[in-house]
């Protein structure tokens, strides 16, 4: 039995990754594409200091903290877990998920979490879960947000008429999905408010009852929820990471002389709330590590053909935020690590990876 889950493993991991380097390919040769490359150098050569600070500064002791304090308020219910562990692990997980395939920064922070906190993975994993469900609803909330106010074609021109009903399509469909998310955390908030593990199916059944334990554990980690006041912590401190994140995306555009000025340009609203839903949506995706070409995808095709951005100047901005987001949150994680007393063998050992000669 375990012979053939290890199998399903391995198996699940090739199809992903695969996948990934498939996709990373068509990204990076949709992005790089008829470039000028001489533009594309070109367009970096005026980026500014000031704004660039403030979008790092806005990162690391706004979106970053405000996610340790989610986390920690989150994980509170169910074992302590202080500041500093919830601010290391964020960045040690940015770190996995640059150098390890199939985004393990999310089963590092979870297994690193769980013993930090003392509290079993199961429960950790529902708290962790809860918070991505969380990213997930104000990224839809975003994308509703951008579709509204962001310029959609002409339809009667026949060159666009697709162009637009792909964008209506998205954008009744994340009305729909961001609808459903809203109902989800009403469920949510309504479980964990009831007393599961008082609920036990016969325990003549081993296979349910551990099934059963291992739902009432995950289902603790919504705690959290299960007071008013707990529910709008919650709300609130998602809510602020998503604000700060925005504010940041407005300075790092500013820093790249985005957009345009002039008449006809586009509003910078519009353009950073279309950009942070395309960058959110295009890393979920599968990719290869640090999500080379997908990030960069999403970035072109928003500025470029949603917003007339010229390619180059794109894809310029493309590769700078993502080598700052890369390169900053790689030097944090390795940070997180050195005072964790942990090195890169120990992120493959919490995600069951091995590399090329670890032992079997």
């Amino acid at each position: 039995m375990t012979g053939i889950g290890s199998g399903f493993k391995v198996k699940k991991r090739i199809v992903f990754g695969a996948a990934g380097v498939i996709l990373s390919a068509l990204s990076l040769t949709y992005v790089f594409h008829d470039i000028d490359f001489g533009k594309l150098v070109a367009s970096a050569s005026h980026i500014r200091v000031l704004p660039l600070v403030g979008n790092i500064f806005l990162y690391w002791f706004g979106v970053v903290t405000i996610r340790a304090l989610l986390i920690r308020h989150l994980i509170r219910p169910l074992g302590n877990v202080t500041m500093g562990t919830a601010y290391k692990y964020i960045c040690i997980g940015y770190l996995a998920n640059n150098v390890l395939p199939f985004r393990m920064g999310e089963a590092v922070r979870c297994v690193g979490l769980a013993r930090r906190a003392e509290v079993g993975i199961a429960s950790v994993a529902g708290a962790l879960a809860l918070e991505r469900l969380l990213d997930l609803a104000m990224f839809v909330y975003i994308g509703i947000a951008a579709t509204l106010v962001a310029p959609v074609p002409d339809i009667s021109h026949p060159d666009t008429y697709h162009f637009r009903q792909l964008v209506l399509a998205g954008k009744y469909g994340a009305i729909a999905v961001g609808a459903g998310l809203t109902l989800a955390f009403v469920v949510l908030a309504v479980i964990s408010r009831r007393k599961w593990a008082e609920i036990a199916p016969d325990p003549g059944r081993r296979l349910r009852v551990l099934a059963w334990n291992l739902a009432v554990r995950f289902s603790s980690g919504f705690n959290a929820l299960s007071t008013s006041r707990g529910l709008f912590t919650t709300t609130l401190l998602a809510a602020g990471i998503w604000f700060f994140m925005l504010a940041g995306m407005i300075l790092r555009f500013k820093a790249f002389g985005l957009p345009p000025e002039g008449p006809g340009a586009p509003l910078i609203v519009p353009m950073v709330l279309l950009v942070t839903a395309a960058v959110s949506g295009g890393v979920a995706l599968p990719s290869l590590p640090a999500f080379l070409g997908v990030y960069h995808a999403a970035v072109v095709f928003a500025l470029n053909q949603v917003f007339g951005i010229p390619k180059e100047e794109a894809l310029g901005f493309a590769i700078f935020s993502h080598a700052i987001d890369i390169s900053l949150g790689s030097l944090a994680g390795a940070l997180g690590l050195s005072l964790e007393g942990m090195g890169l063998a120990d992120l493959r050992r919490a995600t069951g990876l091995k590399a090329a000669g670890d032992e079997a």
